[in-house]
């Protein structure tokens, strides 16, 4: 490993030295997990993310704008750093690395305004919840402006929010992964709305290092070589994705917090193990309406936040996959299935190493760590089955000059060949989920347009 690192880290050195003497406008590395999420080329993005706020009332743009100068881009930290410099900055390329760049000619207005996407991306002048749903996965994969820092403040006025008569507002935010995890996102909000965005922290074994956790570190070159042979001697349950031509987006009903707590209590599981088995549930019948047989299990890819978020705009989160019951008996066996392997894979270390194992693959410059990713695990036979991002529900009322979150939309565009994107969001302890996915992934497209009808139906079923 060793005589294959020290080639990369000095050509590293040798870049910056020239970055030093000829480039003085790049700052520094784009480095870390965010360069995983750099595509080879520079002009497109391998995952944007959408976040969507329904407020009751009307904020203009101009005024969103505003606040964004005086509370976002004048902060400053202890050391009198600028919390928010990377707002101003963009992404350049020089010899095979990307590096940080400050944007000369900054403007708030150009990425906070109001609505302006026309062709297919257009919108009425009411617009409801139908007509955000057709854009909303052609919004995400939308080209960014060259030489610009890529995430923008979207205002849509007059939108028609459901079971109501009277005018609300919508605001998009969309941003490149590269420059943030959703954490950020939260944080970016507080700051420009003063509104506390209070989500419930994160747990962790803080108790020292375990005979388990030691056994995971010591196994883990065993273990991801028997998940990776596992999975390419195995045909994926799920259909690839065949093209941005062939999206399909939907999402689910508003769900309380309280309801999925109801169902952990009584069966005695974890709130996460409700979820996981909701969904396997959903995608067995999925298969099944489709004419084919769900397998016993199924392979998922999952986000996970690294602990001690630095703050800011980072992108500060790991990756792992892991084996769930699919086919059951019944949707409380699934569960209770679930339930155990959650358990038992509690506290491993392999997702903060794959963490680290990400940064080192960073490390090289951007075409070697896109061939690589390009050939090892982007072919579908090392792909998990589906991806699934389960982000953080705040546990208030949260406002917008006073107006309350009454709704929230989500929304990644995905580059990766998985047919199932599946993210959930939430606000005062409400929460939907949406799935992003290929019309094909289950085979017929019937199934995959009364997915989360499914997924709603087998949270009852327990």
């Amino acid at each position: 490993m060793i005589f294959l690192v020290l080639p990369v880290l000095l050509y590293r050195l040798i870049v910056w030295i020239f970055v030093r003497t000829f480039r003085r406008d790049l700052l520094s590395f784009v480095s870390g997990v965010a360069g995983i999420y750099l595509d080879p080329n520079p002009n497109k993005s391998i995952a944007n993310f959408l976040v969507g706020l329904v407020l009751p009332g009307d904020i203009s743009s101009e005024r969103i704008s505003q606040l964004f100068k005086e509370r976002v881009l004048n902060l400053k930290d202890s050391n009198g750093n600028f919390v928010y410099q990377r707002l101003q900055q963009s992404v350049a390329r020089f010899m095979g690395y990307a590096f940080w760049k400050n944007d000369p000619n900054f403007l708030v207005s150009n990425h906070v305004r109001d609505y302006d996407y026309q062709g297919d991306l257009r919108l009425s002048q009411t617009p409801d919840e139908h007509e955000i749903q057709r854009i909303w996965l052609s919004l995400a994969g939308a080209p960014w402006k060259t030489k610009q820092s890529p995430w923008e403040y979207l205002v849509v006025r007059n939108y028609c929010h459901e079971g109501s008569t009277t005018p609300h507002t919508f605001i998009i935010f969309r941003v490149d992964h590269v420059f943030c995890d959703y954490y950020s996102l939260i944080g970016l909000f507080r700051v420009a709305f003063c509104s506390p965005f209070t989500t419930t922290k994160l747990s962790g074994n803080k108790s020292g290092l375990s005979w388990k956790q030691l056994k995971s570190v010591l196994t883990l070159p065993y273990d991801i070589s028997v998940k990776m042979c596992t999975n390419e001697n195995k045909k994926r349950a799920l259909g690839e994705r065949q093209g941005s031509n062939n999206l399909c987006y939907n999402y689910s009903s508003i769900i309380h917090v309280d309801d999925i707590k109801r169902i952990r209590k009584n069966h005695g599981v974890a709130y996460n193990a409700v979820i996981l088995s909701a969904i396997n549930g959903a995608i067995a019948r999925a298969l099944s309406d489709a004419g084919t047989t769900p397998p016993e299990s199924i392979n998922l890819g999952y986000v996970l936040p690294l602990p001690d978020h630095p703050g800011g705009f980072n992108c500060h989160v790991t990756q792992s996959t892991m084996e769930l019951p699919c086919g059951a008996d019944s949707p409380k066996n699934r569960l209770r299935q679930t339930h155990d392997i959650l358990v038992e894979g509690a506290g491993s270390f392999l997702p903060l190493i794959l963490a680290y194992f990400l940064r080192l693959l960073a490390l090289a410059p951007v075409p070697i760590t896109s061939t690589l990713e390009r050939r090892i695990l982007v072919p579908s036979k090392f792909l998990p089955s589906y991806f699934l991002t389960n982000m953080p529900i705040t546990t208030h009322k949260d406002y917008v000059e006073g107006l309350e979150i009454v709704d929230v939309f989500h929304g990644i565009s995905v580059t990766y060949g998985m047919g199932l994107f599946i993210s959930s969001l939430g606000s005062n302890n409400k929460q939907r989920f949406f799935f992003n996915m290929d019309k094909s992934v289950f085979g017929e497209e019937a199934s995959a347009l009364k997915f989360s009808t499914y997924f709603e139906e087998e949270l009852k079923a327990m």
